[in-house]
């Protein structure tokens, strides 16, 4: 992606995923250590572009349940699930 004049729109990436992400945009990023009301900077070295954010909540989504299943044996295990935590982030200003 070529670095625009107005720098409105970057990519930045936090725990593994890439966000395409605008000013005032808000975003959910896989769990970080900050406490909410923390103003935290993202950079992007390949673009040499800056986010700075402020971390808004941290909470944990939706169950996602996956249930054990062996075909022609009347068998199946009880459903288990899992809540993956994250944090909220507010973009601030992209520089």
């Amino acid at each position: 992606m070529a670095k625009s004049s107005s720098a409105s729109v970057a990519v930045v990436s936090s725990g593994g995923f890439q966000h395409l992400v605008t000013q005032g945009a808000t975003l959910d990023v896989p769990s970080r250590t900050e406490a909410v009301g923390t103003t935290i900077t993202l950079r992007n070295e390949l673009t040499k572009t800056s986010v700075t954010a402020i971390v808004v909540a941290h909470g944990r989504h939706p169950k996602v349940v996956g249930r054990l299943f062996h075909n022609k044996v009347r068998h199946s295990r009880y459903p288990r699930g899992h809540k993956q935590p994250y944090t909220r982030l507010t973009i601030k200003e992209i520089q």
